[in-house]
Protein backbone atom coordinates (compact mmCIF):
# COMPACT_ATOMS: atom_id res chain seq x y z
CA UNK A 1 0.00 0.00 0.00
CA UNK A 2 2.98 2.04 0.53
CA UNK A 3 5.84 3.06 -2.54
CA UNK A 4 8.42 5.51 -2.43
CA UNK A 5 8.54 7.34 -5.81
CA UNK A 6 11.21 10.43 -6.79
CA UNK A 7 8.76 13.06 -4.83
CA UNK A 8 6.84 11.78 -2.76
CA UNK A 9 6.02 8.36 -0.69
CA UNK A 10 2.55 7.26 -1.95
CA UNK A 11 -0.10 5.75 0.38
CA UNK A 12 -2.68 3.98 -1.82
CA UNK A 13 -5.15 4.12 1.11
CA UNK A 14 -6.24 6.84 3.15
CA UNK A 15 -5.02 7.32 6.56
CA UNK A 16 -8.83 7.79 8.87
CA UNK A 17 -9.64 9.73 11.24
CA UNK A 18 -12.52 10.13 13.81
CA UNK A 19 -15.20 12.86 12.21
CA UNK A 20 -13.50 16.19 13.10
CA UNK A 21 -10.94 14.91 15.16
CA UNK A 22 -7.37 14.27 14.75
CA UNK A 23 -7.82 10.70 16.21
CA UNK A 24 -6.34 8.42 14.05
CA UNK A 25 -8.59 5.06 13.79
CA UNK A 26 -7.67 1.58 14.63
CA UNK A 27 -8.24 0.95 11.44
CA UNK A 28 -5.51 2.84 10.16
CA UNK A 29 -2.85 0.99 12.05
CA UNK A 30 -1.61 -1.47 9.67
CA UNK A 31 -1.28 1.69 7.00
CA UNK A 32 0.73 3.70 9.75
CA UNK A 33 2.97 0.72 10.38
CA UNK A 34 3.63 -0.30 6.66
CA UNK A 35 4.09 3.88 6.17
CA UNK A 36 6.92 3.59 9.51
CA UNK A 37 8.44 0.86 8.25
CA UNK A 38 8.90 1.78 4.74
CA UNK A 39 10.63 5.65 6.37
CA UNK A 40 12.85 2.95 8.49
CA UNK A 41 14.15 1.22 5.63
CA UNK A 42 14.84 4.51 3.47
CA UNK A 43 17.32 6.29 5.11
CA UNK A 44 18.31 8.33 2.37
CA UNK A 45 15.21 10.03 2.72
CA UNK A 46 16.03 12.48 5.02
CA UNK A 47 13.58 15.08 4.99
CA UNK A 48 9.80 14.74 4.71
CA UNK A 49 6.88 16.85 4.89
CA UNK A 50 3.56 15.56 5.75
CA UNK A 51 0.98 17.31 4.78
CA UNK A 52 -3.17 17.16 5.93
CA UNK A 53 -5.68 18.23 3.66
CA UNK A 54 -9.62 18.53 4.27
CA UNK A 55 -12.74 18.81 1.79
CA UNK A 56 -14.63 22.22 1.77
CA UNK A 57 -16.86 20.99 4.08
CA UNK A 58 -17.59 23.81 7.25
CA UNK A 59 -15.52 26.79 7.96
CA UNK A 60 -11.96 27.37 6.15
CA UNK A 61 -10.41 28.06 9.09
CA UNK A 62 -11.57 25.05 10.92
CA UNK A 63 -10.16 23.21 8.14
CA UNK A 64 -7.26 24.33 8.29
CA UNK A 65 -6.79 23.24 12.15
CA UNK A 66 -8.03 20.29 11.59
CA UNK A 67 -5.80 19.81 9.00
CA UNK A 68 -2.45 20.50 10.64
CA UNK A 69 -3.95 18.79 13.54
CA UNK A 70 -3.97 15.31 11.48
CA UNK A 71 -0.58 15.56 10.22
CA UNK A 72 0.75 16.51 13.88
CA UNK A 73 -1.05 13.51 15.02
CA UNK A 74 0.46 11.69 11.62
CA UNK A 75 3.78 12.75 12.94
CA UNK A 76 3.37 12.14 16.25
CA UNK A 77 2.55 8.39 15.91
CA UNK A 78 5.58 7.86 13.37
CA UNK A 79 8.12 9.23 15.98
CA UNK A 80 6.67 7.00 18.67
CA UNK A 81 7.04 3.41 16.27
CA UNK A 82 10.51 4.45 15.59
CA UNK A 83 11.08 6.99 12.74
CA UNK A 84 13.42 9.59 13.39
CA UNK A 85 11.48 13.29 14.64
CA UNK A 86 13.96 14.88 12.84
CA UNK A 87 12.84 13.63 9.69
CA UNK A 88 9.65 14.81 9.87
CA UNK A 89 8.02 18.01 9.12
CA UNK A 90 4.05 18.65 9.37
CA UNK A 91 2.00 21.34 7.49
CA UNK A 92 -1.66 21.62 7.24
CA UNK A 93 -3.64 23.31 3.88
CA UNK A 94 -6.70 22.66 5.12
CA UNK A 95 -9.32 23.24 2.13
CA UNK A 96 -6.64 25.39 -0.21
CA UNK A 97 -5.47 22.16 -1.91
CA UNK A 98 -8.08 20.61 -3.82
CA UNK A 99 -7.08 17.69 -5.63
CA UNK A 100 -10.58 17.04 -7.49
CA UNK A 101 -14.11 19.61 -7.35
CA UNK A 102 -15.40 19.60 -4.15
CA UNK A 103 -18.95 18.83 -5.82
CA UNK A 104 -19.76 15.36 -4.73
CA UNK A 105 -19.24 13.03 -1.76
CA UNK A 106 -16.23 11.21 -3.45
CA UNK A 107 -14.50 14.31 -4.71
CA UNK A 108 -14.57 15.71 -0.99
CA UNK A 109 -13.60 12.24 0.38
CA UNK A 110 -10.40 12.47 -2.33
CA UNK A 111 -9.39 15.79 -1.36
CA UNK A 112 -9.35 14.47 2.64
CA UNK A 113 -6.18 13.00 3.19
CA UNK A 114 -2.37 13.65 4.64
CA UNK A 115 0.46 13.42 1.92
CA UNK A 116 3.87 12.57 1.98
CA UNK A 117 6.05 14.77 -0.27
CA UNK A 118 9.93 14.05 -0.05
CA UNK A 119 11.91 17.21 0.66
CA UNK A 120 15.30 16.34 0.87
CA UNK A 121 17.32 12.68 -0.25
CA UNK A 122 20.57 12.11 -0.05
CA UNK A 123 22.71 9.19 -2.39
CA UNK A 124 23.37 5.82 -1.27
CA UNK A 125 26.99 5.32 -0.64
CA UNK A 126 27.89 2.47 -3.25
Amino acid sequence: LVRVRNRDIQIRRQINFATNSADILPTSEPLMTEIADVLIRNPDITKIERQGHTDNTGRSAANMTLSENRAAAVKSWLIAHGVEASRLDSRGYGDTNPLVPNITPSNRARNRRVQFIIQERVEAPE
